[in-house]
């Protein structure tokens, strides 16, 4: 059995106890820090709304899978018009396809997608946090110490699928505390959306795993795993007639056997390591959860198992060459709840130290985070404006590294995601051989990439569209310019003379 452990606090010092008379002022700073961190959080979502700020390739990929579902097609069934693999599964896109339904444009449905799904994430740290530190103290540290992080403000900007895994296996974290028997349906439940969500949403099931055999609770584990699987069964059969039976499957191969990038052992841990240099807030976050986790009665619980989990599986994602902070966000939920138990459960002697801490990390990382919206998110977007004004020129076939190029100018991506070509081409698969062979032969009216072709390296070998998309390009186009910072590229063809640069 798991050990069960009271906060040391008394039942006046907790968040709306009395203590002569009064609410101490330790009391309030909870509710004092998520306002700053969630205030600044919606301000900055204010801000850069109307922009395309924090967008990338990851947003062009899953606005252009929800774009593919309102046309009816889909991955497993995008026949030969583009390459629409992917690393994702349906949820998230087929949030985006409904806000776009709903009559919002690609943008506006992008934003509206990506803070529905942090929304989530924060409630689902609040509910942690207020089951394992025993109140609403805890909820509220959590809640505001996740707010304030640039992990989380990145992925709410990008609309990261990540966000949405994440708020389930964190939900499910906290059902797991309430129901560690696992004899009820939430848990599994939960588990099951947040693999859904992300194939590699592993961390619940691997932590109960962990524990339930490391503890003899084969019974338990059994009863987990059987109503899990029955959940995602249940799941796929929901979203397959919506989207075809082939996307899940197409994923799972997809991920399973052409992963993005190269792989290097050394890179996981070199990674979490520059992130914890570079951002003050996560580090503290860690190190507070570290001085929780130390202690002996700890090491035992939900929370612990799910945290070693966790720093585990982002040291293996962050391996990859093409992994970035999105695979940081569950290790900094499970922080915030970890960092928020520290403060509620620590003697008051030590206390003080922690509050000082958060504190510090709520106001300076809300600032931080927020002072680049309010100096360049009223700027004109001339990036943009004169990307889209120069792709509403050209009316035929149109190749983008970054779907999101596309969209906003109106056309269908050649491709969703481009970490996708080179793994695939590498593997014989025919979408992504068609596509190079579209390339090799001047196919495309235009081409748009963020590098420069000639001069590109690592970056487009190893990972982004690959070797032989290069090469194709560069034998098969002519650069014609750069604008609002992409390099454009028009064919060589017989029928056609050069543009001028």
């Amino acid at each position: 059995m798991w050990p069960t452990i009271e906060p040391r606090v008394r039942r006046g010092e907790r968040l709306g106890g009395r203590s002569s008379g009064r609410v101490e002022l330790r009391a309030a700073a909870p509710v004092l820090l998520m306002l700053v961190s969630l205030g600044t959080w919606v301000g900055g979502l204010f801000l850069a709304w109307p922009t395309y700020i924090g967008m990338n390739t990851a947003t062009g990929t899953v606005a252009a899978l929800s774009e593919a579902l309102l046309e009816g097609r889909a991955p497993g069934r995008d026949g030969d018009e583009s390459l629409l693999a992917t690393y994702y599964f349906p949820p998230l896109p087929l949030g985006i396809a409904a806000a776009r339904r709903a009559g919002l444009g690609v943008r506006d449905a992008v934003r509206a997608a990506g803070t529905a799904s942090a929304v989530l994430l924060l409630l689902a740290v609040g509910r942690a946090g207020f089951v394992l530190a025993g109140g609403w103290s805890g909820a509220l540290l959590a809640t505001a110490l996740l707010g304030s992080t640039f992990l989380f403000r990145s992925s709410t900007l990008g609309c990261r699928t990540d966000l949405l895994a994440v708020a389930f296996s964190l939900a499910g974290l906290a059902a797991w505390e309430r129901d560690r028997e696992a004899r009820g349906w939430l848990l599994p439940i939960l588990a099951a959306a947040a693999l859904l969500c992300k194939l590699t949403a592993l961390t619940l099931p691997a932590a109960l795993a962990w524990c339930c055999l490391r503890d003899g609770r084969h019974a338990a584990l059994a009863r987990f795993l059987a109503r899990c699987l029955l959940v995602i069964v249940a799941g796929v059969a929901l979203t397959a007639p919506v989207h075809g039976p082939g996307w899940y499957l197409d994923t799972v191969r997809t991920t399973l056997f052409a992963p993005p990038f190269t792989w290097s052992f050394v890179r996981g841990p070199a990674e979490l390591l520059r992130y914890l240099g570079s951002y003050a807030e996560f580090a503290v976050l860690v190190a507070l959860t570290l001085v929780l986790l130390v202690q002996p009665a700890m090491r035992a619980t939900p929370l612990a198992a799910f945290a070693a989990i966790s720093a585990i599986r982002a040291v293996a994602a962050l391996a990859n060459r093409g992994s970035g902070y999105n695979h940081l966000d569950e290790l900094a939920g499970a922080a915030a709840i970890g960092a928020a138990m520290s403060w509620v459960w620590e003697p008051r002697r030590s206390r003080a130290w922690a509050a000082t801490a958060l504190v510090l990390v709520v106001l300076a990382a809300s600032w931080r985070e927020t002072l680049p919206l309010l100096r360049h998110a009223h700027e004109p977007e001339s990036r943009w404006t004169s990307l889209t004004d120069a792709l509403r020129t050209v009316g035929g076939p149109l190749f983008t590294e970054d779907a999101m190029v596309a969209l906003a100018a109106g056309r269908r991506p050649a491709i969703a995601d481009p970490s996708t070509l080179r793994s695939l081409e590498l593997k014989g698969d025919p979408r992504a051989l068609r596509t190079i062979a579209r390339l090799q032969a001047g196919h495309y009216d235009l081409v748009v990439l963020a590098e420069d072709a000639e001069a590109a390296g690592a970056w487009y070998r190893d990972g982004f569209l690959g070797a032989s998309a290069v090469e194709a390009i560069r034998a098969a186009y002519r650069k014609e310019g750069v604008i609002g910072g992409s390099h454009f590229y028009r064919p060589i063809r017989a029928d056609r003379p050069p543009s001028a640069p």
